[in-house]
């Protein structure tokens, strides 16, 4: 096929290595390109949508001074960092 000839819609193509099915949503931005496949794409709209309201309630906490970050700590001691004030 050339890019001046015919071609075919609806059907599976390759980019990259990876496999995008008709249908599929590609989402793009300066960091990247994703392919969610058809029908993960609700599931993957409310995981996306949850990451989102997280996000806004810690940049809230940010801003008022209030964000606690201990987790932090506390996972890097439980992998055996060691903390320095």
């Amino acid at each position: 096929m050339y890019k001046d000839g015919p071609g075919e819609i609806n059907v599976p193509i390759a980019i990259a290595g990876m496999v995008i099915e008709p249908g599929d949503l590609i989402v793009g931005d300066g960091d990247g390109i994703v392919c969610v496949p058809y029908d993960l794409a609700a599931e993957v709209l409310k995981a996306t949508e949850t990451k989102h309201q997280a996000e806004i309630k810690q940049l809230a906490a940010i801003k008022q001074g209030k964000n606690d970050r201990a987790w932090v700590d506390a996972a890097l001691t439980r992998l055996g960092c060691k903390i320095h004030d």
